[in-house]
């Protein structure tokens, strides 16, 4: 076996699958499980299982080994966002924007069947295919599990983990949410949002993560709804975030359509809804805490310092998978719910095709923001127009040649897709 990569949690081995010849890496744990722990962690490997369509999930398998030790195996890809910003700095606005956008719809479809992320940050965003113009990346290293085994973050992953994380242990999909504007943030920046400071010891870190604003983008290229919806994600008061990843993918997927949402998926005119309860949360079982006040935060960094926090980054993989679990660029189909776990709301007519111009209507309840996705026949690569509120929107075509349509509609409660058809009507293949 190839000398292994250590990591606070686990070794990590390069390997090579034999029956394909597909370059793998095989994280071990340091030390077993105990039973519960060992139970929760297969039951999140089955439940990532189900989601192996997600192309933006990197796939992976466990087993115990001999000596009790939990092992996973994955497909290696060639670099992580991490390692990609460390050697060539801040990334262009677009493609920060899409791998943001690749890192919501993976967190999406995690929250729809039930699983949460639980330590999004720029080591575990991987991409498949650094060297293209549009980037391919997937999101890895899914699940509560070990995380709660290995405590609360520390040292270089402080300055990532959402202040709810650092303050209480909590885990949830609005800490992912959170996670999404880390990864934005690092790309446009090369920092954390929290970056350690020379001479600062790490309880005035923690204070500083506890109590300031969210920080500022101090980039010129970066437009106006970029820099609020990176504001929005990181904010300290969960409540105040996003509603959901569902909902932060169809922001950027309209920033990466070139535009502003003509009706964002909240407005400042109208008061915004609860997030509600979160589908799965993790945190020490303890009183429910009032606001806390400064001096309870200097007693809690107090508590921090002569406890110590252990470090939870799990190490992952950066090298590249086989091809057929590349996930698509953004330009791709984005991940959609089943019509089993997310039933259809949003219904699109038969198209009206005039010459080289199709007319395109759909229905669905008032209130959602959509986004039209087509493609020509023999393609793979779809493109997409913000139609906002509109119910309708005409498109060029051209002569000859069919192509298959579908209409997302999303608001505060997620994202409802559409059938897809062609030009005469019938299902696409």
């Amino acid at each position: 076996m190839t000398a292994p990569l250590p990591g606070p949690a686990a070794a990590v081995y390069p390997q090579v699958d034999p029956g394909t010849g597909a370059p793998l890496m095989v994280k071990v744990f340091h030390r077993p499980f105990d039973p519960q722990t060992r139970a929760e962690l297969e039951q999140e490997q089955a439940t990532l299982a189900g989601l192996r369509h997600v192309r933006s999930i990197l796939p992976t398998t466990s087993e115990v080994l001999p000596d009790g030790r939990t092992a996973i195996r994955m497909p290696r890809c060639p670099q992580s966002l991490a390692q990609r910003v460390h050697v060539g700095g801040p990334i262009p606005v677009d493609e920060a924007v899409a791998i943001a956008e690749i890192t919501a719809l993976a967190l999406a479809a995690a929250h729809r069947a039930g699983l949460v992320h639980g330590g999004v940050h720029p080591h575990n965003v991987l991409l498949t295919a650094p060297t293209q113009a549009a980037p391919e990346a997937v999101l890895s290293d899914f699940g509560l599990a070990a995380r709660r085994t290995y405590g609360t973050p520390s040292g270089e992953h402080l300055g990532f983990a959402a202040p709810e994380t650092v303050r209480d242990g909590t885990r949830d999909q609005r800490s992912d949410v959170y996670g999404i504007g880390v990864v934005l943030y690092f790309a446009l920046t090369g920092k954390a949002p929290y970056p350690a400071v020379a001479g600062e010891p790490e309880a005035q870190r923690i204070l500083r993560m506890l109590s300031a604003d969210p920080p500022s983008l101090e980039r010129d290229d970066v437009p106006e709804p970029v820099q609020e919806l990176v504001t929005e994600l990181l904010t300290t008061d969960p409540q105040q975030r996003p509603d959901s990843a569902s909902a932060v993918a169809n922001r950027l997927t309209v920033l990466l359509a070139g535009g502003r949402p003509g009706s964002p998926v909240y407005r400042a005119d109208h008061p915004r809804r609860p997030a509600g309860a979160p589908v799965v949360v993790f945190k020490p079982e303890r009183p429910r805490r009032r606001r806390i006040t400064a001096g309870q935060i200097a007693a809690f960094v107090g508590v921090v310092l002569a406890v110590g926090a252990v470090a939870t980054a799990l190490l992952i993989s950066d090298d590249d998978p086989p091809a057929a679990q590349t996930p698509p660029s953004p330009s791709s189909e984005p991940t959609t719910p089943s019509t089993s776990a997310n039933p259809t709301v949003v219904r699109l007519d038969k198209p009206k095709v005039s010459g080289t111009v199709v007319e395109l209507s759909w229905h669905g309840p008032p209130g959602l923001d959509y986004v039209v996705w087509f493609r020509e026949e023999g393609r793979t690569t779809w493109e997409h127009r913000v139609a906002g509120q509109r119910q309708n929107m005409r498109l060029p075509i051209e002569r000859g040649r069919d192509y298959c349509f579908r209409v997302d509609g999303s608001n505060v409660d997620g994202k409802h897709s559409s059938r897809q058809l062609t030009l005469g009507g019938s299902p696409c293949e």
